[in-house]
């Protein structure tokens, strides 16, 4: 199987447009046959949104270098012989070939340039620490193995050489998860205690910012205690 190489995203940030991703790879790979375009799965916490990518293989070393565009449900691009920009839908050019000019070849046949996806906003840009909360809460309940998912997952076999070998927070499992009588949501201060373990040389933020940073993951408490206690020896083993 082709080991994926994520070229990484250059000082200014992710390129926001084909010709710029097409830039950005072959700044990184010099090769002249055509690129392949590949659409992932939809992304857990924007339903119709998917990864967005552009591939190229090196055959002689077996290798694909990628680089990731902005997630996006929908493509703005414009039609050969035409001047008028058109909207597409990302699963359009899963499989699309994209010349050295930039021009896409769909499998249907169509002609595209000027390609751009139209970034999909998310409910929130989480700081760190709310990234830190999470990932406190999560391991304070034992879901590594079970909310974190392979982008790969569900992805034919033929097809899955594209996506990258990522993984997701599967927000669907953990709400599950939260759910069981014998875990349940632990109560605002034991996740507190929980990420103060982990991040001793921080801060802990407070019970209102917690509370704010669950509601934002559209995680519910009312700050009583859950139905299985997590107490501080048992935070204490927190990773």
């Amino acid at each position: 199987m082709s080991s994926i190489h994520i070229i990484p995203e250059p000082a200014v940030g992710r390129p926001r447009t084909i010709a710029h991703a097409l830039d950005l790879l072959r700044a990184y790979v010099v090769a002249e046959c055509d690129t392949v375009i590949s659409v992932g799965p939809p992304l857990p916490i924007a339903k119709r949104a998917q990864s967005f990518c552009l591939n190229l293989k090196v055959e002689e070393h077996d290798i694909t270098h990628a680089v990731l565009l902005p997630a996006c449900s929908r493509v703005q691009a414009i039609p050969e012989g035409s001047s008028t920009v058109g909207t597409f839908q990302v699963e359009d050019f899963d499989g699309a070939l994209v010349n050295s000019n930039g021009v896409a070849v769909l499998k249907n046949g169509m002609r595209l340039r000027g390609i751009e996806p139209v970034p999909t906003p998310f409910p929130k840009k989480f700081s760190r620490t709310d990234q830190q909360t999470f990932i406190a809460l999560i391991e304070l309940t034992k879901g590594e193995r079970k909310v974190y998912r392979p982008l790969r997952k569900g992805i034919p076999k033929l097809v899955r050489k594209g996506v990258p070998k990522l993984h997701f927070v599967d927000f669907t499992a953990l709400s599950k998860r939260l759910a069981r009588p014998s875990i349940g949501i632990p109560s605002l201060k034991e996740i507190q205690t929980a990420y103060s373990i982990k991040y001793e040389n921080e801060r802990a933020p407070t019970l209102s910012k917690i509370s704010e940073t669950l509601k934002n993951l559209g995680i519910r408490t009312t700050g009583k205690r859950s139905p299985k206690s997590y107490s501080l020896c048992k935070a204490a083993t927190v990773s």
